[in-house]
């Protein structure tokens, strides 16, 4: 089971929010990094109702926008929340395992895709706030966010929570093709 967190407020009352507060992302975050994989133990929580699910991952997307030289970068950051997600003490399987991590795989996999959307919006800076741009990154975010959310909840469906195993097959290799790219 999965859940995403829509971090993109605002964009200006998060960046302003941000800047006057310094605030930083939660320390328990685990921010996605090529070649390392969640374990077990980034499951802080050990609950569940078993009849129900067996795991939950709570993965996200949040993006940060600066200016430095003037021209807008948009950062995409996936993430997976330690605090938020939880395993059931019986069912701390590898398959079970494999099948959670293939959760915060399709969130980086639309991060990706979100990446790439947002280049288009990489302008100057007084650009992007006099053509309201802003409102348009929002837009661009909460679109790969709807279709990252109907991808999650056909995983889940498509391989019985990670019980079908052939099915559960056939997405680790469509993973490894989507996460090849560094």
């Amino acid at each position: 089971m999965w859940i995403f967190f829509v971090e993109a407020h605002t964009m200006i009352t998060f960046f302003l929010f941000l800047l006057l507060t310094g605030a930083q992302p939660q320390t328990d975050e685990i921010v996605w990094q090529p070649g390392v994989e969640l374990t077990w133990n980034d499951f802080t929580r050990r609950t569940g109702v078993p009849e129900l699910y067996k795991a939950f991952s709570h993965t996200g997307i949040r993006y940060e926008v600066t200016a430095p030289d003037g021209v807008v970068d948009i950062t995409i950051i996936p993430f997976f929340s330690s605090a938020k997600s939880w395993v059931h003490v019986d069912f701390m399987n590898d398959n079970l395992l494999k099948h959670e991590r293939g959760h915060f795989y399709i969130t980086v996999i639309y991060a990706r895709l979100m990446e790439d959307a947002m280049k288009e919006f990489e302008v100057d800076a007084d650009m992007f706030m006099e053509g309201q741009m802003q409102e348009q990154v929002q837009e661009v975010f909460q679109a790969f966010y709807s279709e990252m959310d109907l991808a999650q909840g056909r995983y889940d469906k498509e391989t019985a929570h990670g019980t079908n195993e052939e099915i559960q097959y056939k997405w680790d290799e469509w993973f490894k093709t989507k996460m090849a790219r560094q």
